[in-house]
């Protein structure tokens, strides 16, 4: 009977160790909090639904993907959607694990570009293209050292192309904006950039 008592205390032990481990929850409290908080200040969009406070953004959001060895999330893309509005949140900033990100096909997201992005250091490829982004391109986008591939065409920037020689090794797409003037002698040295379809 003590055997059998024994045997039945070591399942039941074992059953609650095996059912924590396995609803632990993956995702990072900082970048759960900063998605939730993207969500909000883009008037929580149906194309996010599936981005609740009560699942794992690393095993059940869309549009997310977090890294298999340290469960940050380094991929976020949002494309394609009328319903995602506002400007891009500042909260962006505080997914610092970020090695890929986009906003594309969001005709309803306006403003400038938020300073925080450069909190973003080991940011590889930016994509913001397509938007109703407008103004000039912010300087410190061209300061942030990991990127190397800046894409921002078809959205509506105005003024000169920009010449900063930290544009060197970057692949760069400025096409379909409203910049005027001529094209800098300085773009024959760049790497790659395409400035097609503006004034």
């Amino acid at each position: 009977m003590v055997n059998h008592s024994l045997s039945f205390l070591c399942f039941l032990s074992f059953a609650v160790f095996l059912f924590a481990f396995t609803s632990a929850e993956l995702c990072h409290p900082q970048d759960k909090a900063a998605l939730l908080q993207i969500k909000q200040d883009f008037g929580n969009p149906r194309t996010l639904k599936t981005w609740t406070p009560e699942t794992d953004c690393c095993a059940d959001w869309s549009l997310v993907s977090c890294n298999n060895t340290n469960n940050r999330v380094y991929f976020l893309k949002v494309l394609y959607s009328h319903h995602v509005t506002g400007f891009i949140p500042p909260a962006i900033g505080n997914l610092t694990y970020l090695t890929i990100l986009a906003f594309s096909k969001l005709p309803k997201v306006t403003g400038p570009i938020p300073q925080s992005i450069t909190k973003l250091t080991n940011l590889e490829f930016l994509d913001i293209s397509y938007t109703g982004i407008s103004g000039t391109i912010p300087e410190f986008l061209f300061e942030m050292n990991s990127l190397t591939a800046l894409i921002l065409n078809g959205n509506k920037f105005t003024g000169p192309l920009p010449t900063s020689p930290n544009l060197l090794n970057l692949d760069l797409d400025l096409n379909n904006n409203l910049f005027t003037g001529t094209i800098p002698a300085i773009y024959a040295s760049f790497k790659g950039v395409s400035v097609a379809g503006n004034k």
